[in-house]
């Protein structure tokens, strides 16, 4: 699963802490309903307010995408972020595809 979030400028002005919940949800769902192994996400490498958020919730940093996105004209260079089952305690027995 890979999640892109934008948030606001007016966005930001809200606690942390509540958009962190509403991840935290997102994350519950598709680790306890969808069953899915590892989560994604993207920060862009210039967005500390991002990466911090993304880091409380428990993401852990994976990489830097060079040039990955295109904003206002300008190539950018993102994080990649990823979530894993086991980062939670949660069981990490989901079958994947085989090979």
């Amino acid at each position: 699963v890979k999640l892109r979030f934008f948030i606001s400028d007016s966005g930001r002005n809200k606690e942390k802490s509540q958009i962190q919940r509403s991840i935290r949800s997102l994350v519950s769902y598709f680790f306890n309903v969808r069953r899915k192994q590892k989560i994604r996400s993207f920060a862009d490498s210039d967005d500390d307010w991002l990466q911090s958020l993304l880091e409380g919730v428990g993401f852990k940093k994976e990489g830097c995408l060079r040039e990955n996105i295109l904003v206002n004209h300008q190539w950018r260079d993102e994080f990649l972020y990823g979530l894993l089952r086991r980062d939670l305690g949660l069981p990490g027995d989901i079958k994947g595809p085989e090979i």
